[in-house]
C-alpha cells in the first residue's frame, strides 16, 4: 500500500463527488439552526469549486446572503465512504454562468 498523500485524498474525494448524483447543502438558518437540503451539484472544477443551481428567491440563497459558510456532504453510492467539504458560497449574478449551471429538467 502506497503512502497517503494530499493528492490521493483529493483524487479520492473527486471520485466520490463525481459518482454522487446528489449531495446535501447545509446552510446556517436565521435562528442559528443548520438547514440541510438535497441538491444536484455539477462536477467539481480543478480548484474544487462546485456549482449548484437554485432559484434566486429560495430560502437557501437568503441564508447564504446572510452567512456564506456552507457544508457539502456527498455519499459514495457504492460503499460507505463519504466526502464533507467546508467552504463559502457565492451567489452568481452573471446570466451566462447561470445558464451554464442550470439543468432544464429542474423546470418542470
Amino acid at each position: 500500500m502506497g503512502a497517503i498523500t494530499a493528492e490521493l485524498i483529493v483524487e479520492n474525494a473527486r471520485s466520490i463527488i463525481r459518482s454522487a448524483e446528489y449531495c446535501f447543502l447545509i446552510t446556517l438558518g436565521e435562528k442559528g439552526e443548520l438547514n440541510a437540503r438535497l441538491v444536484q451539484p455539477f462536477e467539481p472544477q480543478a480548484d474544487m469549486t462546485i456549482w449548484i443551481g437554485t432559484w434566486s428567491r429560495s430560502r437557501k440563497v437568503q441564508e447564504i446572503q446572510k452567512d456564506n459558510r456552507v457544508t457539502l456532504a456527498f455519499h459514495d453510492k457504492d460503499g460507505t465512504a463519504y466526502v464533507t467539504l467546508l467552504g463559502s458560497a457565492q451567489i452568481e449574478r452573471d446570466t451566462s454562468k447561470k445558464r451554464k449551471y442550470w439543468r432544464e429538467e429542474w423546470i418542470g
